[in-house]
């Protein structure tokens, strides 16, 4: 709320009346850090997209994604399943930092059928599926490695309609993404 004040004096500078006027700037100011905050996500967004421009050996490429895309985006976590060429099975590519290159070490596959899995899902519908509470879904495949996921976005990667794989992000506050953000 911002209060205005108008002051009127007389000509020997005493004040003689005082207007005022209240006004709610709490919309406004949500729509001005919305505003601030796909300014800096566009940003990154670009960042990683003429980094990513450069590299051609595949697996460089997708270790850079999730990493410049954790950092900027200040993400708990981010990673990348892969379909085999099968098609039944999503095989963890790439991860960010350690805990992304131990679980890539250890070999993590999801069965594109596996109920149990927000990343299996977003494969099988090739839509982004967001969940906001992993706590209070059935389908949320928690990770060891991951004890402090609250938040999870899966994004279907497709090239012409076929799913090549997902990129699976992660946050550690509930309410962490957005439509937008997908």
């Amino acid at each position: 709320v911002t209060v205005r004040f108008r002051i009127q004096k007389d000509t020997e500078g005493r004040t003689v009346k005082t207007f005022g006027a209240n006004q709610d700037i709490t919309a406004r100011k949500k729509v001005e850090s919305l505003l601030e905050k796909q300014a800096r996500e566009l940003d990154a967004v670009a960042q990683i997209s003429t980094a990513a421009s450069t590299i051609q050996e595949t697996g460089h490429l997708l270790q850079t994604v999730v990493d410049l895309t954790k950092g900027y985006f200040a993400l708990y976590h981010s990673h990348i399943y892969l379909l085999n060429e099968m098609g039944d099975t999503l095989v963890l590519t790439t991860g960010a930092g350690d805990v992304g290159r131990k679980m890539v070490s250890e070999g993590r596959t999801i069965p594109i059928s596996h109920e149990q899995s927000l990343v299996a899902r977003a494969a099988r519908s090739r839509q982004a599926v967001i969940v906001n509470d992993v706590r209070e879904v059935s389908d949320f495949l928690p990770n060891p490695l991951l004890p402090d996921t609250r938040a999870e976005m899966a994004v279907p990667l497709l090239v012409g309609g076929r799913v090549l794989g997902v990129l699976d992000i992660q946050g550690n506050t509930p309410g962490r993404f957005t439509a937008q953000d997908a």
